[in-house]
């Protein structure tokens, strides 16, 4: 978190805006998570397990992908 004062959010605003959306936000600052589809891929998920389109993965479904 960067804190600054408003004469200098007022001057740069377009700087400090583009920083707020671009934000990486994983911890660890992975690069995965700075492609807007991998996000929107993880959202569509979420809202996926949300409604329950989501099966868990069991050890006989690991098996049965795997082909073992």
């Amino acid at each position: 978190m960067k804190v600054i004062s408003s004469r200098e959010f007022r001057d740069s605003q377009k700087k400090y805006l583009d920083l707020a959306t671009s934000e990486n936000p994983s911890p660890s600052n992975d690069p995965y998570f700075d492609n807007p589809y991998n996000i929107s891929q993880i959202e569509i998920a979420i809202q996926e397990v949300k409604e329950g389109k989501i099966s868990p993965l069991t050890k006989e479904n690991q098996k049965g992908l795997l082909g073992i």
